[in-house]
């Protein structure tokens, strides 16, 4: 957060200098009354929480007691500390960080062009063999009669969403008649 507050400004023809929408302020300054709501008077929100200490022979935890703001206080002002006296060091290099979204974006695609696009292009000619051969398939062994047109003809995406929902509606209603 240092560095997004106290940089070297952008730019003038930056892009990143445009003010968020109404919509995102709105959301962040309810957000944030809300944080500070539950901080200063955290009771109601306890209140809501399902485990209730005093009914399990817990204690009642007090947030503001005098060695918990102590602790806290102490763990924040010496992390603050810790930050300026290594301030020096925290300069900002344009270089890439590899973080986990480097399994997403590095990874996969790597692995993608390299091993599984190779693979399924090896196996390609047994896929085409096994779909092409599926209509006959059936029809010897389920006695269609008829042309291999007759026995495999796609549903369409209105008839199968129709089966799905009813197929849904029947869990929905065997699980509401299972309670």
């Amino acid at each position: 957060p240092w560095f997004v507050f106290f940089q070297k400004p952008a730019p003038a023809n930056d892009d990143r200098k445009l003010d968020p929408p109404l919509n995102m302020k709105a959301a962040m300054i309810l957000f944030s009354v809300a944080c500070i709501v539950i901080g200063v008077v955290p009771g109601p929100l306890y209140e809501f929480l399902p485990f209730n200490p005093e009914n399990a022979g817990v204690p009642h935890y007090h947030a503001y007691s005098y060695a918990h703001v102590v602790n806290q206080l102490q763990l924040l002002l010496f992390s603050g500390l810790a930050f300026f006296l290594l301030l020096g060091m925290l300069k900002r290099t344009l270089t890439i960080t590899l973080d986990f979204d480097w399994l997403y974006r590095r990874f996969v695609p790597a692995a993608w062009q390299w091993i599984l696009r190779p693979l399924l292009l090896a196996l390609e000619p047994f896929h085409q063999g096994t779909i092409s051969g599926l209509p006959r398939l059936a029809a010897q062994t389920f006695g269609a009669e008829g042309s291999r047109q007759e026995s495999y003809r796609p549903w369409g995406v209105s008839r199968t969403v129709f089966l799905l929902t009813l197929i849904l509606l029947a869990f929905l209603v065997l699980n509401l008649l299972a309670d």
